[in-house]
C-alpha cells in the first residue's frame, strides 16, 4: 500500500489495519484501489476487507486496532519514500 503512495503521492489512512492478518502470507490475495464507494454487494463477501482510505494529506496513518496492541502511527510519503530507497544495512 505504500508503493501506491509513491506513485500517486496521495495519502492513506489505514483503518482496518491488523497486523497478524494482514502480514499473513496469503497467496493468490489482491490489494485493489478502487475509486469511490465499495459496492455493498462486494462489501459483503467473508473474503473482502476495506484496509483503509485515501486522504488529501501527504502521509501514511496507521490507526491501531484493538488486536495489534499498536499505538497509531504517521509518517510523510517523502520521509517513506526516503528509507525504502536507501540500501538495507
Amino acid at each position: 500500500m505504500a508503493r501506491m503512495t509513491f506513485g500517486n503521492n496521495i495519502g492513506i489512512t489505514m483503518e482496518n489495519f491488523d497486523p497478524e492478518l494482514d502480514y499473513a502470507t496469503r497467496l493468490g490475495s489482491i490489494v485493489c484501489e478502487i475509486n469511490g464507494v465499495l459496492d455493498p454487494s462486494i462489501a459483503q463477501l467473508t473474503f473482502v476487507r476495506v484496509l483503509g482510505s485515501t486522504t488529501v494529506e501527504q502521509e501514511i496513518a496507521y490507526q491501531s486496532t484493538k488486536r495489534s496492541g499498536q499505538e497509531s502511527f504517521c509518517i510523510s510519503i517523502e520521509d517513506a519514500y526516503v528509507a525504502w530507497s536507501e540500501t538495507l544495512e
